[in-house]
């Protein structure tokens, strides 16, 4: 994580608060291929770790693992579970975590994904590829079929 990644970070969660998530996404991408942030775990395949993103707010967390899993949608290979390490809330000022709870209701309640406990370790969340594959299902497209429609998921 690089220095600007603070400034950046602070102008893509006021995007977020701003009710601009296009560009909050945007910029989050160009700060990912800027190289000022990096959220992959670097040994572990298919691990996203929140903490390579510094202090964030929620908004931010849940925007990184929004992007992981269009990241995997659009890679074109089968899912395997995708962890995300959200931390136990150990550098929290009351020691409760914040980004799991906000994690886990996310990506349970917005986008109707399976997530479960990582066994014995309490700060990282589990979404299972099971849960995954509606990814890679066709698209879905939305208007008439003679204008083509509006592709809207994936």
């Amino acid at each position: 994580r690089r220095p600007e990644w603070l400034a950046l970070c602070g102008l893509v969660d006021s995007l977020l608060e701003a009710g601009r998530p296009a560009e909050a996404l945007a910029l989050y991408r160009e700060a990912q291929e800027a190289g000022a942030v990096e959220p992959w775990h670097v040994r572990e395949p298919d691990v996203l770790d929140l903490h390579r993103l510094g202090f964030c707010s929620t908004g931010v967390a849940n925007l990184a693992v929004q992007d992981a899993l269009l990241q995997l949608a659009l890679g074109g290979r089968p899912p395997s579970d995708l962890v995300v390490v959200t931390g136990r809330g150990a550098h929290s000022p009351d020691g409760r975590a914040l980004l799991k709870p906000a994690v886990e209701a996310m990506v349970s309640d917005e986008l109707r994904l399976e997530a479960s406990d990582v066994p014995n370790n309490p700060g990282r969340v589990r979404i299972p590829a099971g849960s995954l594959r509606c990814l890679w299902a066709p698209p879905v497209f939305v208007g008439d079929g003679a204008s083509g429609g509006r592709r809207i998921w994936p």
